[in-house]
């Protein structure tokens, strides 16, 4: 039994119009056509498919400290949140949340190869700006490679603002993290 939070709300339906679609000649409800991610924390099995992935989109295995593979960086490090998502029983995203000491986070978020453009990466965002708000950060930091348009779309899209370009050939996007959505709103009177 899969266990971990499920990753669901408007976005992951924004791709299915009015709730139904034809497919095969069936009409399927929304909620026969969307099944909601799992996240689980990472894993050490899961890095051969994450390795393969960050290399194909050209990122590399996170940097690793004096002593320690990447691997059990990832898992024991207080600082690090990591989760995988899967869907169906398979694993189709990833995201970690690097954070500093300044309440501060660097992200890295891949989807699957065969797995993108189904709304994945936008269910791994909303549930990494989660993970951020729930831990009291602030900011989420996104360090993307120049001409990884793709990537700058996604994260413009979700709110990120462009702050420079601090490390060669690359741009950093950041977003602040609010903890408005979990808070009452404020009543106003005139």
């Amino acid at each position: 039994m899969q266990t971990g939070p499920m990753v669901s709300g408007p976005w992951v339906r924004s791709s299915i119009h009015a709730g139904v679609q034809l497919l095969r000649g069936k009409i399927l409800t929304m909620t026969q056509l969307v099944q909601p991610l799992r996240l689980r924390p990472f894993a050490a099995g899961d890095a051969p498919l994450l390795g393969a992935w960050l290399a194909g989109a050209g990122l590399g295995v996170p940097q690793t400290v004096p002593g320690r593979r990447w691997v059990e960086r990832l898992i024991d490090d207080p600082n690090i949140l990591c989760f995988t998502a899967t869907l169906g029983g398979r694993i189709v995203g990833f995201f970690r949340l690097d954070t500093g000491p300044d309440q501060q986070a660097e992200i890295t978020l891949i989807v699957a190869p065969g797995e993108r453009r189904r709304g994945h990466g936008r269910a791994l965002l909303a549930a990494a700006l989660d993970q951020a708000r729930a831990r009291g950060l602030c900011r989420v930091l996104a360090v993307v490679d120049v001409e990884n348009t793709a990537a700058r779309s996604f994260f413009g899209d979700a709110g990120f603002e462009e702050v420079g370009h601090k490390t060669p050939g690359c741009i950093h996007l950041h977003r602040l993290v609010h903890r408005g959505s979990r808070r009452p709103p404020l009543e106003i009177q005139p």
